[in-house]
């Protein structure tokens, strides 16, 4: 019989947590506030509860994955919290929380006989799913021994640090540095593409100089297509970067670039970017330096555009003209079909098989703002 596992929180980290432990063959009993997520977990193959009380009855151990601390305790504590529950034994909090509240949060849960493991980890939703997340572990050792096959279930790379808050107060540090680099590379291309250079060739270059980091891999593709499609939002990290500058307060020490940070990530929520995927941070700094904005259209616009002129998704993306031309030459490898302009180019292709295109589909793209054109035969004349 599959060894069962709670789970509390089936968001983008929560679901892909589901994925990977289903996949490892537990069962796994879930519940989320949004009905909605709810109901996307159990097409999975998660089995839906009520309340959480109803999770931890039916599963001794229980994970976490919620937005901060202040969440986890509500929980776990209030009424039909899982404390509720007489069969609970250990709690895997994976939130990047407050280190201090956490280890408060543990010593209470001791008089319950309930251990509470604070693991946070490194990585994103779709890391998750590759089993390529970094644990960071604090707690009682012996509650770590016994979640020991659900932690190798999720990751090859776990990491015991010693007491409660152990791991909260590594993955604040950890992510300090994370988010820094993050930083540099988005200021590091929006400052390459001012100089004039080929930004693909460039992302490559970085990979194979001192200046690299893990950043490149994970967020340098996106920062160039425009894919913000989230695996890890921006306004969470905006969160970790206030602990992490309220610990170092309480500390005395001065954090001068991650108060730059913070105020980075603030001007970007205020613009909206906030749900968006953290490799966002990059159309903040653009708006700092008067980068023309990057037209709004989906990623496969830009693509599609970019393969038939043969430029680069980065640049398409913030040059009409360009996007224009990418229509023209549709225009033209389409045996001169009539279009309109700002229509997905999966519109286009749908026409050269013969379909009539007289608008953008349901999820397709509004025209161009405000451009002087509205055909191909007009765009053609030039």
């Amino acid at each position: 019989m599959a060894e069962s596992v709670g789970l509390i929180g089936l968001g983008l980290v929560g679901t892909a947590i589901a994925e990977r432990l289903l996949a490892e063959g537990f069962e796994v009993v879930g519940y989320d506030i949004d009905l909605e997520k709810c109901e996307d977990a159990r097409f999975l193959g998660v089995t839906i509860c009520e309340m959480p009380v109803d999770v931890a009855e039916r599963a001794d151990r229980v994970i976490l994955s919620l937005p901060d601390t202040d969440v986890v305790c509500e929980v776990v504590e209030w009424p039909e919290g899982l404390v509720e529950a007489n069969t609970l034994r250990y709690i895997i909090d994976t939130t990047t929380g407050d280190p201090d509240e956490t280890a408060a949060l543990a010593k209470r849960l001791v008089e319950r006989r309930v251990s509470l493991l604070d693991a946070p980890f490194s990585g994103s939703s779709e890391q998750v799913r590759k089993k390529e997340v970094v644990f960071m572990v604090g707690g009682h050792r012996p509650a770590f021994e016994a979640c020991s096959d659900i932690f190798e279930a999720l990751s090859d790379k776990i990491f015991y640090l010693g007491e409660s808050g152990s791991g909260s107060r590594a993955k604040l540090a950890s992510n300090l540095i994370l988010g820094l680099n993050r930083l540099a590379l988005a200021e590091g291309l929006v400052f390459a593409g001012k100089l004039g250079l080929e930004l693909e060739g460039f992302l490559e270059l970085l990979k194979v100089t001192p200046a690299y980091s893990a950043a490149m891999d994970v967020k340098g593709v996106k920062m160039l297509d425009g894919d913000f499609e989230p695996q890890a939002r921006l306004r969470q990290h905006c969160k970790d970067v206030s602990i992490i500058l309220k610990y170092a307060e309480k500390l005395g020490q001065d954090l001068p670039l991650s108060k730059a940070h913070r105020d980075v990530l603030e001007k970007a929520i205020e613009a909206g970017d906030g749900d968006l995927d953290n490799s966002a941070v990059i159309r903040e700094i653009e708006r700092r330096g008067g980068q023309v904005k990057r037209i709004q259209f989906a990623p496969s616009v830009y693509e599609h555009a970019a393969r038939i002129i043969g430029d680069s998704p980065w640049d398409v993306s913030r040059d009409a003209g360009l996007l224009a031309k990418g229509h023209i030459e549709a225009y033209r490898l389409y045996e001169h079909r009539p279009i309109v302009v700002g229509i997905d180019i999966y519109n286009l292709e749908a026409e050269a098989y013969g379909a009539e295109v007289s608008r953008p589909s349901s999820n397709g793209i509004p025209a161009i703002s405000r451009h002087p054109y509205s055909t191909a035969t007009e765009l053609i004349d030039l």
